[in-house]
């Protein structure tokens, strides 16, 4: 072949090909002097290839194709009808080359077909037509990978290893199953600028394919071994790079970011977060809720913080040994009191505060809010109770820091302040 100048190398229905040797060849040592034109239904060549795709055609065309696939399947006297029904027929059928073959097919199962239009027959019938000989062709492993996609679906990425894990399919022949895949145009695959690659199943192939794992037994084992995956995954450290070095920030640092530093961030950690297990989404988004804190935007800031206290308080009562859920439910609280005076703000805070009130993390911290905020609503016991809370504390503890003793007095003197005004507004 060398030996010629050109030479053009027409390969007909590819999708037939299953010798990997044949098809690594074609992919990688095709010599310079030849081109390769192959028609398929399925794109098993990947490499320097300009795919081109049957769209709608020309109406008459059109009208040829479905004269011709009517007589193939046989079907004479409707393919000898007058032109204008046949090209009325294949209007009704977008003038596309498949669905027009389709419905010679479907003619010849059922002649009542012919009378309807293709809204009228089951989608079922051309996702079959367009996807059951593929999905039928393909090998056990590959089949049982595909329906592991679908399985996993929005619950978690599916990755490689998550792949691996819910298909049950032997490590070492899941890249040549999701290989496969890609090259029929079952499953496509998308890499990120992390290097992550997940993959997702060809809306077509969808319904055929979950027939196909429902007939053969596999939903019960892909649910058990992806339920064990996610247990697996949900204390690891997060797969993307990016979120990893997101994780190692201290939040409180972040207020003495610039407002460059802080938009930049957020661009970072919404690039992160779509990618992350939720233990971990947890703490961007507490990252991210303080860099609007920090930037003068209290209304996002006290979203976010309300969806992540909120995250927190589902888990059930607050072990005094979960710092981080504490810290998250007294930043809540504090942007909560700060974007509004309003009772629901205010009471939506309260809650947050009462959930840890019992904890050693900042303890005058929470007393010393929890009385401003009852002072605020004009409740005089619930003040007066915690009031009295926090002089107890104080008297049984000689270790109080100077600058949690000013941050405190500073809180009491705005309760005092404020339930004199009402005394005096009464």
């Amino acid at each position: 072949m060398s030996k010629l100048q050109k030479v053009l190398l027409f390969v007909d229905n590819l999708e037939t090909v299953t010798d990997r040797d044949l098809l690594s060849f074609l992919d990688n040592n095709l010599p310079e002097n030849c081109w390769l034109i192959a028609t398929a239904r399925v794109h098993k060549v990947r490499n320097f290839v300009y795919p081109k795709e049957l769209g709608e055609m020309d109406i008459d065309d059109a009208a040829r194709l479905l004269r011709y696939e009517l007589k193939r399947q046989g079907l004479n006297d409707l393919a000898s009808q007058h032109v204008a029904t046949i090209r009325e027929k294949v209007k009704q059928l977008y003038c596309h080359p498949l669905a027009v073959r389709w419905f010679a097919w479907a003619c010849s199962r059922d002649a009542s077909v012919w009378q309807t239009t293709i809204s009228g027959v089951d989608k079922r019938e051309l996702e079959n037509f367009c996807v059951a000989h593929t999905l039928g062709h393909l090998g056990e492993y590959s089949q049982k990978v595909l329906g592991a996609v679908l399985a996993i679906g929005s619950i978690a990425d599916a990755t490689d290893e998550c792949i691996r894990e819910t298909s049950g399919v032997p490590e070492s022949l899941v890249d040549g199953a999701l290989w496969e895949l890609e090259c029929s145009g079952l499953l496509y695959a998308n890499t990120d600028e992390d290097g992550i690659t997940t993959y997702s199943i060809a809306p077509l192939s969808q319904r055929p394919m979950a027939d196909l794992a429902r007939r053969n037994g596999w939903e019960g084992d892909y649910v058990q071994n992806l339920q064990y995956y996610m247990r697996q995954q949900r204390d690891a450290p997060p797969d993307s790079p990016l979120a990893r070095d997101l994780l190692k920030l201290e939040p409180r640092r972040i207020q003495y970011y610039t407002s460059d530093e802080r938009r930049e961030l957020i661009v970072r950690i919404d690039r992160a977060l779509p990618r992350c297990r939720e233990r971990f989404a947890l703490k961007l988004k507490v990252l991210k809720a303080e860099c609007e804190r920090h930037s003068g935007m209290p209304i996002s800031a006290d979203d976010l913080y309300k969806e992540c206290a909120e995250a927190v308080l589902a888990k059930g009562p607050i072990s005094p040994h979960d710092v981080e859920g504490i810290r998250i439910l007294l930043e809540a609280a504090t942007v909560a009191k700060v974007r509004s005076q309003t009772e629901p703000q205010i009471r939506r805070a309260i809650s947050y505060l009462e959930a840890i009130q019992n904890t050693d993390v900042a303890p005058l911290r929470v007393l010393g809010t929890l009385t401003e905020m009852y002072a605020i609503l004009g409740d005089r016991q619930s003040y007066e109770r915690y009031l009295a809370r926090v002089q107890q504390y104080r008297d049984s503890h000689d270790d109080i820091r100077d600058s949690h003793l000013y941050q405190l007095e500073e809180a009491l003197e705005r309760a005092r302040s404020t339930v004199e005004r009402r005394v005096r507004m009464a």
